[in-house]
């Protein structure tokens, strides 16, 4: 089952897009491609937006971009400097 808080989100967006419509096209439905690029849309201004802030780095691959938390960079460095400890009696 889906996270309460996304259904709402993908609601809320669903109206926005069946609202902008009403009065102006017909019909007023919605398509899975209207609300994909909608939610494209906003989830790279989200992603320029914590770039801006510092909080990920992006990058090119061979394929496409790639993102790097800010988050996993300091906890792959406590993993990587911290040494399993063993003792042998």
């Amino acid at each position: 089952m889906a996270d309460k808080t996304f259904q709402d989100y993908i609601m809320s967006k669903l109206d926005e897009i069946h609202s902008a419509k009403l009065g102006k096209v017909e019909p007023t439905h919605v398509t899975i491609d209207e609300l994909s690029k909608a939610l494209d849309r906003e989830m790279r201004n989200i992603l320029n937006d914590l770039f801006c802030q510092g909080k990920i780095n992006v990058g090119d691959t061979l394929n496409g971009k790639y993102i790097v938390s800010h988050r996993w960079e300091n906890s792959s460095r406590q993993q990587h400097t911290t040494a399993p400890t063993t003792s042998e009696h």
